[in-house]
């Protein structure tokens, strides 16, 4: 089953949903709130039933044992790792110093 709109199409289908969708104020948070996740369950179905799914998933989910061998791996997960505390550092000396309003020259 392929969809094939061209943009003129999205942009008359988006001015007919815009009013009813947003034209009670109280109900657009509700459209706002919920919207994505249900692109992103269709687009996951869309996506777990397409042909090869499945070996991308189970490649995905199978472990390769032999590259617990290689050095290059945990060398590049040391270094991901180190990057990731530091982030974790910067941001919460950041914040320390926004909520004690410290003045530094």
């Amino acid at each position: 089953m392929a969809f094939n709109f061209s943009r003129q199409d999205f942009n008359k289908l988006s001015f007919l949903l815009f009013p009813l969708v947003f034209y009670p104020p109280h109900q657009s948070s509700y459209f706002t709130a919920f919207f994505p996740y249900g692109v992103l369950i269709v687009l996951f179905f869309r996506c777990v039933f397409l042909e090869g799914a499945s070996k991308g998933i189970t490649f995905y989910v199978t472990p390769q044992w032999a590259q617990l061998k290689n050095v290059h791996v945990w060398v590049n997960s040391s270094s991901s790792s180190r990057s990731l505390f530091l982030e974790g550092y910067e941001a919460s000396v950041l914040i320390f110093l926004n909520k004690n309003h410290f003045t530094f020259v």
